[in-house]
């Protein structure tokens, strides 16, 4: 994209106009001309997970660009017979190893990859087998079901978040979310740190946390269930 920026004031003296300037922008979203595959002879991209075809015939495959926009993404192109696309993990070459989206398992919707998102941060990547679903890239989690595709995160809107309420359920294929509101207080620097336990079955989220009742003054572990009413 480019875009011209025209500066005309008039010299008083010659009356000339100032040349328009013309600056070039490019879109580090944006998927280059030119991506190609990691070499393997190269010590530095050891971290780089290797090219992968599932049981099922699913592929997914690692690239970067030399284009000077986007020299620091990695490119996973992930698909089947019938699906090729490529998800764009921004930046992620310069941050350390464990932010690299990684194949941990396979379903009939979706594979599924984990990676970090920050020191003690948790995320998990699904890349839907069809044309039409955007990818799922969810950040401080908890745990998630991969029968079901139930995530247990940190609350997205900050405004709605407080010691009694810092996390929710979140179903990426129905698109729906559960509220998760515990009756004593959490007091961390971390929520998430405070989740002893958690579970997620097909009818039931189970969490346990170790938190603080501020009426009797002392630590308190508070158990929670819920229906699991969000999933398809």
């Amino acid at each position: 994209m480019i875009l011209v920026f025209g500066f005309g004031c008039k010299h008083s003296d010659s009356g000339k106009r100032l040349a328009a300037l013309k600056v070039q922008f490019r879109d580090s979203m944006i998927i280059p001309k030119d991506l190609m595959t990691f070499t393997r002879k190269s010590d530095d991209t050891y971290w780089i997970p290797v090219d992968t075809i599932t049981k099922n015939k699913s592929f997914v495959k690692y690239l970067k660009s030399k284009d000077s926009c986007c020299i620091d993404n990695l490119y996973i192109n992930w698909g089947n017979d019938s699906v090729n696309r490529i998800f764009i993990a921004e930046n992620v070459l310069q941050f350390r190893t464990y932010f690299t989206p990684e194949l941990v398992a396979e379903t009939k919707d979706y594979l599924i990859l984990e990676h970090g998102c920050a020191t003690d941060c948790r995320a998990v990547l699904f890349l839907p087998l069809n044309n039409s679903e955007g990818a799922h890239d969810i950040s401080d989690i908890i745990k998630y079901s991969k029968k079901n595709y139930t995530v247990i995160k940190a609350i997205e809107n900050n405004a709605y978040e407080n010691e009694h309420e810092f996390l929710e359920a979140i179903n990426i294929q129905t698109n729906k979310s559960k509220r998760i509101v515990f009756k004593n207080s959490g007091i961390a620097v971390r929520w998430l740190f405070m989740v002893d336990s958690c579970n997620i079955s097909e009818n039931e989220i189970y969490i346990r946390a170790n938190l603080y009742d501020r009426q009797k003054d002392k630590d308190v572990v508070e158990v929670i269930r819920l229906q699991n009413d969000i999933k398809k």
